[in-house]
């Protein structure tokens, strides 16, 4: 991206790094579309960023990536009623991947196995906490009442709004080996097995996240012989949970304690291992 084509309200140097937010097994209706919308557009216009790729799926037709104002207007005349996806862009001047070339993104998929929501934004724009601290996320969670969701910071180039859906990217005929290997089968597994199955709804989590949204069934999975949620509160370096909405919790964590943390959980089978599935 270059500095030119930055619009000037986008605070420079713009990361390459997103913040992301992802709430999975969300309860789908009319009014829920609408809703998250409308504070996704809200987010849009804080920051002073204009959408301008706007996709919007009704049933089983197919939902196209049109402009915003074609697409915003023709939900406004045709009603929320029956859309079950969409996906709203701010795409960065001559985007061919606006999945990844874009300064914010929003996405809502309401029906099937793989039902979400999540929000990506450049780092240098608003960070995960940032997000937090406006309220944002608290009021998305309000609406579409998620079994789980995480919060992270990752590269252009891993794909962020791909990685929540367990999507890997890479260049054209890059075969990755090793530790990478493994980590790409981990990120495609959550998402034709941890997906498919909802096994968050079992207690089961993707990893252990900067922010990780609880909700009963992982909270009570047991660590050490107690729930997970009394494991966290008797050790301070464990982060500190806090209540989001009336039923979720919002596990906080600094980065740097995550990997001491990982294998208890791991030992736990509290942390997903696709090969327990398979």
């Amino acid at each position: 991206m270059k500095q030119q084509d930055i619009p000037p309200q986008i605070h420079q140097p713009v990361s390459d790094e997103f913040s992301v937010i992802a709430f999975y097994g969300i309860d789908h209706s009319a009014v829920n579309v609408k809703e998250t919308l409308a504070q996704y557009l809200a987010l849009f216009e804080t920051f002073g960023i204009a959408p301008d790729k706007f996709s919007l799926r009704w049933g089983s037709e197919q939902g196209k990536l049109l402009s915003f104002s074609y697409n915003y207007k023709r939900l406004s005349r045709l009603g929320y009623e029956g859309v079950t996806d969409y996906e709203l862009y701010a795409t960065v001047p001559g985007a061919n991947l606006w999945w990844n070339e874009c300064y914010l993104s929003a996405s809502y998929e309401g029906v099937g196995p793989k039902t979400h929501t999540c929000m990506t934004i450049r780092q240098s724009i608003a960070s995960l906490d940032d997000l937090l601290n406006n309220g944002l996320v608290a009021k998305i969670a309000a609406i579409v009442q998620p079994a789980y969701g995480i919060g992270f910071v990752k590269p252009e180039w891993v794909g962020p709004s791909l990685y929540v859906i367990g999507i890997t990217m890479g260049p054209p005929g890059y075969v990755p080996q090793g530790a990478e290997y493994e980590e790409c089968l981990r990120i495609c597994r959550w998402g034709d097995i941890a997906l498919w199955q909802e096994l968050y709804r079992q207690g089961i989590i993707r990893d252990i996240y900067p922010h990780n949204y609880l909700t009963q069934p992982q909270l009570a999975m047991p660590v050490d012989g107690i729930p997970l949620n009394h494991w966290i509160e008797r050790d301070p370096s464990r982060g500190t949970l806090v209540l989001l909405t009336d039923q979720v919790w919002l596990w906080h964590l600094a980065q740097e304690q995550i990997a001491n943390l990982r294998p208890a959980l791991q030992q736990a089978g509290i942390i997903f291992d696709w090969r327990r599935y398979v």
